[in-house]
């Protein structure tokens, strides 16, 4: 059985190994306890004992729940997901869970920083609000954005835009490649 729960780690072998460990713990709990592998109690039991242990915590738990569910679907073809139990026993368990990364700004939030922060007459503030949006709007990545200088950026007020040249080699068939910023996405 543990072999077919690895396989359903997919390609990736990080993931292979992630799904393999916790099919084993699983496999060892239900071992040592004597209980039923496909027992809605004896999922929720593993969960709070390794919880317990801090075999893994309350961030990690839904990503541990789809491993084992995953194992269990190859193995004995048991979908966890139609299991009551586990189900309102996780969700119980992390209603009131606070995440440790930070939370995703909200376009509202990132509106306001972008308006109230930074004086838009000043060539690095601008550079400033140029780089914040091409991030947060998933143009491009943190170290591609620092590649832009204060040079790179014209404020084109007449027409309400920010020209960004951005000079990375890399993109665009190595000849990088421009943006054209409309102002009132930040306020200026």
């Amino acid at each position: 059985p543990e072999v077919a729960a690895l396989v359903a780690g997919g390609d990736n072998k990080g993931t292979q190994k992630k799904y393999f460990k916790v099919w084993k713990q699983y496999c060892s709990y239900v071992s040592k306890y004597g209980n039923d592998m496909k027992s809605e109690v004896t999922i929720c039991h593993f969960f709070v004992n390794m919880l317990k242990k801090g075999v893994f915590g309350m961030g990690s738990i839904w990503s541990t729940f789809a491993c084992l569910n995953s194992g269990m679907n190859c193995v004995y073809g048991v979908n966890l997901n139609g299991m009551v139990q586990p189900r309102s026993l996780l969700i119980n368990l992390t209603k009131y869970h606070t995440p440790k990364q930070s939370d995703v700004v909200s376009s509202k939030e990132m509106e306001r920083v972008l308006t109230e922060c930074f004086d838009y007459d000043d060539k690095e503030d601008l550079l400033v609000i140029v780089n914040i949006s091409l991030m947060y709007y998933g143009l491009l990545r943190q170290n591609e954005v620092m590649s832009i200088n204060v040079e790179d950026i014209t404020l084109v007020e007449d027409k309400m835009i920010v020209h960004v040249n951005y000079p990375c080699g890399s993109k665009h068939r190595a000849q990088g490649f421009s943006f054209t910023i409309p102002t009132n996405l930040y306020g200026v």
